[in-house]
C-alpha cells in the first residue's frame, strides 16, 4: 500500500500508515526542514534530500546514528530539525511503526534559521 504523496509550499500536514513510506515535497526554499511529532503516538524517522538528489527512504529499523536520518520522538509536540540548503524546494519522506501524525515545514529562509 503507499503512502501519502503531498506536494505543498511551505508546510504540509498527514497522518503515516505503520511501516509505509510518505513522500513530501516542500516546494519553497529555505535552509531547514522541521518534522513535528503532532500526536506522539510513536517515533517518526524521516530523512530529507532536494529534487534530483539520491532521497534516501528512511527505515524504522535504521540506528538514528544512521548519516542523513532524523527522529521526532513519540511525544506530543517533539521536533527535529535538519539543516537542508532547499533552494530549489526540499524532498522529505517519513516512516514510523506506528500511526502518528505530523507536520512538516521549511523553518527557514536565511541562514541563521
Amino acid at each position: 500500500m503507499a503512502g501519502n504523496s503531498i506536494t505543498a509550499r511551505r508546510v504540509a500536514s498527514a497522518t503515516l500508515q505503520a511501516s509505509t513510506v510518505d513522500l513530501v515535497y516542500l516546494t519553497e526554499g529555505g535552509f531547514a526542514v522541521t518534522v513535528t511529532n503532532d500526536s506522539g503516538t510513536a517515533p517518526i524517522y524521516w530523512t530529507v534530500d532536494h529534487p534530483g538528489g539520491v532521497c534516501t527512504a528512511p527505515t524504522v529499523a535504521a540506528s538514528t546514528g544512521t548519516v542523513g536520518l532524523w527522529c521526532s520522538a513519540a511525544s506530543p509536540g517533539a521536533q527535529s530539525t535538519a539543516r537542508h540548503s532547499g533552494q530549489f524546494g526540499s524532498i522529505v519522506q517519513l516512516i514510523s511503526s506506528g500511526t502518528p501524525s505530523y507536520t512538516v515545514n521549511v523553518s527557514g529562509n536565511q541562514v541563521s534559521a
